[in-house]
């Protein structure tokens, strides 16, 4: 090719629309699924139990496991989970490394320490997480006074190397306790933007956020509140099989391939019964009926595994899900609960 030929290729694609390269960046998205009502009633209840070392992992004292993804490593061929888990110092999450399948025992490769924003009480509690491609969001938040959190985002294209988008960061915080804090999030890739759903406390309200369109990537990137969802203002008529809310640990947002949104909330309820349950969400609605109910699924767990401890939804393909669970505690061998 001629020099005259390279500088006109450069400035054809220098002077593209912003949207077009943004269009090509896949690196934070998840795929869409065809039916998701569909993939969520072929999901087995029944989970089965892998176990993953501690090997010479130190945990800080105190906290239980509260959040985990997962995604594939075809390159190396190896199933990847994230764990969040808080602490009585500092909040973390930890990469454990499975093999394909999850056929034989994980290992724990690598943890990180969440920073805090210097003020006191830290932010030491993180909640449930959602992975979007290669960036893994969770909420960190003050469990003492519960005035404070964040929203943090990381980059895990490399496992076992994370690092933090703080460009990203949302900063909530209120003078009323147990309103901004961060007990669980939930993000997915729209057609135009990423659509971000934050749980207070209890999840007792939901708080949706909605980007600037720019890719998780760039520093340019920010996300704006859009609207608050409360459960106690909601119109639940249409509500199926129950009008029940249940006090939510873990949220993930999935995406089918007609754009629509839905969200899986896994609870371990009064009666100590674990559930997922899924929601159909529409911010074009009234906001009572945003989030409307669609379904839900009692799971049986073993091996202390439980949706009060760590629990999420991993989009397989675009006709399956699994899910994932923990039980509470560090040990020695620890149980994970997957299903199928």
């Amino acid at each position: 090719m001629s020099r005259l030929a390279c500088t006109s290729v450069f400035i054809f694609w220098s002077v593209l629309p912003l949207v077009r390269i943004q269009a090509q960046d896949h690196s934070d998205e998840n795929l869409r699924v065809d039916d998701v009502p569909a993939a969520f009633a072929a999901l087995p209840p029944q989970a089965r139990a892998v176990k993953f070392l501690r090997g010479t992992t130190g945990f800080p004292d105190g906290g239980h496991f509260q959040g985990i993804q997962s995604a594939f490593d075809a390159e190396a061929n190896k199933q990847m989970c994230f764990v969040t888990r808080d602490s009585n110092t500092v909040a973390l999450f930890i990469t454990i490394q499975f093999p394909a399948g999850l056929t034989s025992f994980g290992t724990i490769e690598h943890l990180q320490v969440l920073p805090s924003d210097g003020r006191q009480p830290p932010l030491r509690h993180p909640g449930g997480a959602q992975l979007v491609g290669d960036y893994l969001v969770i909420g960190v938040e003050d469990n003492q006074a519960r005035l404070r959190s964040q929203v943090q985002f990381w980059d895990v294209s490399q496992p076992t190397f994370p690092v933090q988008r703080t460009p990203l960061t949302i900063i909530r915080e209120s003078g009323t306790p147990e309103d901004k804090t961060a007990g669980a999030v939930g993000i997915v890739k729209r057609d135009a933007d990423h659509l971000l759903v934050v749980a207070n406390w209890g999840c007792r309200v939901l708080d949706f956020y909605l980007s600037n369109g720019f890719p998780l990537g760039d520093d340019l990137c920010r996300f704006e509140l859009s609207v608050r969802w409360s459960p106690g203002a909601a119109d639940k008529q249409d509500w199926k099989p129950d009008q029940e809310w249940g006090n939510y640990q873990n949220t993930t947002l999935v995406a089918d391939r007609a754009g629509r949104v839905f969200l899986f909330a896994g609870e371990n309820d009064v009666n100590d019964q674990d559930f997922i349950d899924l929601y159909l969400i529409d911010l074009a609605e009234h906001p009572s009926r945003i989030v409307k109910k669609l379904g839900s699924k009692q799971m049986t767990l073993t091996g202390g595994a439980r949706l009060s401890a760590a629990g999420g939804i991993f989009v397989k393909s675009r006709r399956e899900l699994v899910s994932y669970s923990t039980e509470d505690g560090v040990r020695e061998k620890m149980t994970l609960n997957v299903s199928p």
